[in-house]
């Protein structure tokens, strides 16, 4: 009875954990973008080090995409679908 319920709180649990993780992500790669520009002082030669966002990044976005469209599924499962589950275990003469 409460499966669709249950699966929107379980995908609305994951949606946040996922938007604080990318959210997190994202932080970490802009504090980290002054690496770029490092050059070793006596010798003038860039550092070699380039930090970007990668395709993980987006990814994850994409992920957080689903996670929210999954919820909106589920609620109108919720909302318009009946349980016919209910009707099997009621007996008819």
């Amino acid at each position: 009875m409460f499966e669709p319920i249950s699966a929107a709180i379980t995908a609305f649990i994951a949606s946040v954990f996922v938007l604080i993780g990318a959210t997190i992500w994202a932080v970490i790669v802009k504090q980290a973008a002054h690496i770029n520009s490092l050059v070793l002082q006596p010798s003038q030669v860039p550092i070699g080090i380039h930090v970007s966002y990668g395709d993980g990044y987006y990814y994850t976005w994409a992920a957080f995409g689903s996670l929210v469209g999954s919820i909106f599924t589920q609620f109108v499962i919720i909302a318009f679908v009946p349980f016919r589950h209910l009707d099997s275990h009621c007996s008819r003469p």
